[in-house]
């Protein structure tokens, strides 16, 4: 196994070969995230903050709209689109609170499952930009929405999906800022040690 600081998880995803809508597995997957962002705590990164412990003043204001930095960017891909049907996921993810819902889900022979950035014009919806980070809700981005996109021609639909699929992991890795872990809290966790007992016996003081 390998045991990785929840402070330094840029993102969490899973990749299935087929969409079975009979699996309900944008429900499992959303209840999964809620459970993880429930159990496991890390500090949020406020808007103020640059790098390696620095942070301006408070008088200084971050023309960064997010409320933290260090959102988790959360996926679902499938390989094949099986029976998905996207105005049904639609409809689906529209209901479900936008801090359980997935960054984007990417169905490679179909279409990407994502909250779009833009201007809503009558009846159309003019997008100007992706939201990776939906828990954000109309706080970071008051003009959003859930959108479903088929990118590419249907013979190159596979590879233009997984393209715009990597763009948006890789646009959210440069705009997260983590915060180093506090490696001391993980280590005293799980080596279940107890302060001033040493592993394999205690620990003596004075001349003996």
């Amino acid at each position: 196994s390998e045991y990785l600081p929840y402070e330094s998880v840029f993102a969490i995803g899973e990749v299935k070969a087929t969409f079975r809508d009979n699996d309900r597995p944008i429900e499992v997957f959303s209840a999964n995230l809620a459970k993880t962002k429930s159990q496991l705590i890390r500090a949020q990164v406020p808007p103020n903050y640059i790098s390696h412990g620095l942070i301006f003043g408070s008088e200084f204001k971050s023309p960064d709209p997010r409320p933290y930095k260090n959102p988790l960017f959360s996926f679902m891909l499938f390989v094949d689109g099986g029976d998905f049907d996207a105005q049904a996921c639609l409809k689906n993810i529209r209901g479900m609170p936008l801090t359980e819902c997935p960054s984007v889900i990417c169905v490679l022979n179909k279409d990407l499952l994502l909250r779009a950035v833009g201007q809503l014009n009558g009846t159309s919806f003019a997008i100007a930009d992706f939201a990776t980070a939906p828990e954000f809700g109309a706080g970071a981005h008051p003009h959003s929405d859930w959108v479903y996109i088929p990118f590419g021609s249907d013979e190159f639909r596979s590879g233009a999906n997984l393209a715009v699929f990597f763009y948006l992991l890789h646009s959210h890795i440069g705009d997260c800022i983590l915060s180093p872990p506090n490696l001391r809290f993980y280590l005293r966790n799980m080596l279940l040690f107890e302060p001033g007992r040493a592993i394999g016996g205690e620990i003596h003081s004075g001349n003996k």
